[in-house]
C-alpha cells in the first residue's frame, strides 16, 4: 500500500462572510492481490430469421456451458447474462457476392443476430506463482475459444503472446480478462480513509508553517482514478509482462504477481483559526 501527494494548493478565502480557508488535495493508492480473473466473452447465433438466429445462439449457448463444465467450472462460476438481438445489413462480402452475380442494385439480405454475454469466474490463487494461476486461466480460456466464442481466433495456449505481442484479429467481442478482489467497496474505503488523513497531515503542517490553527472542515470533494495497473488491473498490460518474463527465462519465478489497485483524491477545505 502506497500513499501519494500529488499537490497541496492554499488558497485563503477572503470573501465577505466567509472565514478563511485553507485547501489542499491528497491522493491514496491501495493494491491488493486479486481474488479472482473475470473471463468476459459472448455467443451468438446470425441468421435472415430470428428464430433461426435463436435456434442457433442457444445452440452454441448449450455447447459453451457444457466445455465451461469440461474446464473444472462450477454453476456459481458461470454468469449467463439477458440475451441481446439486433437486425443489421448483410456484410460487405455478401453485397460485393450479390454485385458479381449482376444483381448490384439489390441490397443483401438484412440479418438477425442473437447475442449472450457470459462472465466466468476463475479463482486466482493468492501467494502462487503467477504463471501457474495462468495455466487454469488459459485453461478455460481455451475451452471457451474451441466451444465458439466470438471472435475467438486465437488458440488460448498462446495468450501471452496474444496479448504481448499483438493485439490483430481481436474484436470487441473478443474473450476479455480481468482482475477483481471479493470486496472492492472495503478496498476503496481503505484508499478514501488514507487520502483523508494525508490531506489533514499536509493542512496542519501548512496551518503550522502559516502561524494558524486548523479549524474544521468546510468542504470536501473526492474523486477516482481508474482502476488500472501495468501489473494488474489492465489484465493486457499484466500479461504482457507475464509474457515478457517467460521469454526472457525467468521460468516464473520472476514473473510479477497481479494486484488490483485502486486511486482516489480527496479536496478538502478547512477553516483557518486565528
Amino acid at each position: 500500500m502506497r500513499t501519494y501527494l500529488l499537490c497541496l494548493i492554499p488558497a485563503l478565502a477572503l470573501a465577505q462572510g466567509t472565514p478563511p480557508g485553507l485547501t489542499v488535495t491528497g491522493e491514496a493508492s491501495v493494491s491488493k492481490e486479486p481474488a479472482f480473473a473475470r473471463v468476459s466473452f459472448r455467443v451468438s447465433g446470425q441468421a435472415e430469421e430470428a428464430k433461426d438466429a435463436i435456434v442457433k445462439c442457444r445452440e452454441k449457448l448449450d455447447k459453451m456451458l457444457a466445455a465451461l463444465k469440461e474446464a473444472g467450472t462450477t454453476d456459481s462460476d458461470v454468469t449467463v447474462n439477458p440475451p441481446s438481438i439486433a437486425t443489421a445489413q448483410g456484410d460487405a462480402q455478401a453485397a460485393m457476392q450479390a454485385m458479381m452475380r449482376g444483381r448490384g442494385g439489390e441490397e443483401a439480405s438484412p440479418m438477425v443476430t442473437v447475442a449472450i454475454p457470459i462472465d466466468v469466474r476463475v479463482p486466482w490463487t493468492a501467494g502462487a506463482v503467477p504463471l501457474t494461476e495462468l495455466e487454469k486461466l488459459a485453461a478455460v480460456l481455451d475451452k471457451v475459444t474451441e466451444a465458439g466464442a466470438d471472435n475467438a481466433a486465437v488458440d488460448a495456449r498462446q495468450v501471452y503472446a496474444m496479448y504481448g505481442v499483438s493485439m490483430e484479429g481481436l474484436g470487441p467481442s473478443s474473450p476479455q480478462v480481468a482482475f477483481h478482489v471479493d470486496d472492492d467497496a472495503a478496498l476503496r474505503a481503505e484508499a478514501y480513509g488514507k487520502a483523508v488523513e494525508d490531506a489533514r497531515a499536509r493542512a496542519e503542517a501548512l496551518a503550522a508553517k502559516l502561524g494558524r490553527k486548523l479549524g474544521g472542515v468546510l468542504r470536501a470533494t473526492v474523486s477516482e482514478g481508474p482502476p488500472s495497473d501495468a501489473s494488474g488491473n489492465d489484465a493486457a498490460a499484466y500479461l504482457r509482462l507475464i509474457y515478457g518474463a517467460q521469454r526472457g527465462g525467468a521460468g516464473g519465478a520472476g514473473a510479477p504477481t497481479p494486484i488490483v489497485r485502486r486511486a482516489v483524491q480527496v479536496e478538502v477545505e478547512f477553516a483557518l483559526e486565528p
